[in-house]
């Protein structure tokens, strides 16, 4: 495996065709270093705003980090152009510029317990050719690590074994499987380790039952407690649980009587779920936290699509070519994955994430045909030799 420095990775790229025949694009970041420079309000709201947007997309029981999605998408949308950049912008609620200054505030402003990490995984072919603009942008504001690969068996363990080493083993893998079309990988990782800067004692660890919104009751392991920091909305209560230092905390919102999480999601805006947050209240709160671990494997191109970002996955439409340029088609993204990781006890909580966004090339794959013989069909044994056939019969019912 080859990891380039941002430096040597820029100094292998030859001269890029841009989309069609124009030339290609100056450098506009040459001879300075951009700054991501502090998270404002309203860059907060925004990312807030969306993370709300992709959990409202998500089934019961699921568990995102938008986050994560952020990274990887917001690197991708440095390639985009158009239309397909437009509609990503709208979901993000914030241009490119601003959302690579939002990020880039953000990941050098995590603590101790949280770490993201950042990779660009690039086909080694002549057929696809990376843009400078693309990976001078990723190393300033996303600190990503370059590396070529052939795209085989090795990449796919490569980049699980990235992802699982960011995470501190928590994601063991993001990919299944790397398709011959592929041409790109932009990934995130997120790992998260903290102790409650409280945490339950043995007697505070008791048995108590869950009921499910349909009805079902469960016996599970339950912390109770006492915590000083209370969150009220007009259709749900809550509370905040501090993690060791006070840097981050565990909030849960519970639903009103009769509501769901759901319908709890859609009445939250970013900037009120972001000032609540800030601004919890200081009271007495006695509180019961059930003991539990699970995470969810997604792919989020429906649920983003859903969200107004459909052109990218469309071959006929994306317009990538700020990623570079390929010989083999224009570039799509073909799948967001996405795997998470939670547990939670009563000394603290471990969590993982991590993002992989998958580009592809058009007309790199063979077209494939299908042939289900799932209806009466004819059957032969031939001499290839001759093309007689020794045999000849039809199956009406297996």
């Amino acid at each position: 495996m080859k990891k380039l420095s941002l430096a040597l990775a820029l100094t292998l790229m030859l001269s890029l065709a841009a989309c069609g025949s124009a030339p290609p694009a100056e450098n506009l970041l040459s001879g300075r270093r951009p700054s991501g420079g502090e998270l404002s309000g309203e860059a907060a709201d925004a990312v807030v705003e969306f993370s709300l947007s992709l959990a409202r997309q998500s089934g019961p029981g699921t568990l995102l980090s938008p986050l994560s999605a952020l990274f990887a998408l917001g690197m991708t949308a440095n390639g985009a152009e158009g239309e397909t950049l437009a509609q990503m912008e709208s979901v993000f609620g914030l241009d490119t510029g601003a959302l690579n200054g939002a990020l880039s505030a953000l990941a050098a402003s995590l603590g101790d317990e949280a770490q993201a990490a950042n990779s660009l995984w690039i086909r080694d072919t002549d057929d696809f050719t990376v843009s400078e603009d693309f990976l001078s942008v990723c190393g300033e504001y996303y600190d990503a690590g370059v590396f070529t690969e052939p795209f085989d068996d090795s990449t796919l363990r490569a980049i699980n074994s990235w992802v699982s080493e960011q995470t501190g083993g928590l994601i063991g893998e993001i990919l299944d499987e790397i398709p011959h079309d592929a041409v790109m990988y932009l990934v995130n990782a997120i790992g998260f380790s903290a102790d409650w800067e409280s945490i339950y004692r043995e007697d505070q660890v008791r048995q108590g039952v869950f009921t499910t919104s349909g009805g079902e009751e469960l016996q599970a392991d339950f912390m109770y407690g006492e915590e000083s920091l209370y969150l009220e909305g007009e259709v749900f209560t809550g509370f905040m649980k501090p993690y060791e230092g006070g840097r981050y905390a565990f909030a849960a919102l519970l639903p009103e009587e009769g509501s769901s999480p759901s319908e709890l999601l859609e009445g939250l805006g970013g900037a009120e779920l972001r000032e609540l947050l800030a601004s919890p209240q200081a009271a007495s709160v006695s509180t019961s936290l059930p003991r539990f671990e699970g995470g969810s494997s997604l792919e989020l191109s429906d649920m983003l699509s859903a969200m107004g970002m459909t052109d990218i996955f469309d071959p006929e439409r994306s317009e990538l070519c700020g990623l570079g340029s390929s010989s083999m088609g224009s570039l799509y993204v073909s799948r967001v994955l996405h795997e998470t990781f939670i547990a939670v006890d009563e000394r603290g909580t471990e969590a993982g994430a991590a993002t992989a966004v998958e580009v592809m090339a058009e007309g790199a794959a063979e077209v494939m045909q299908s042939v289900y013989l799932d209806r009466p069909f004819v059957y032969l044994i031939v001499d290839t030799a001759s093309g007689v056939p020794l045999f000849i019969g039809t199956l009406e019912r297996p």
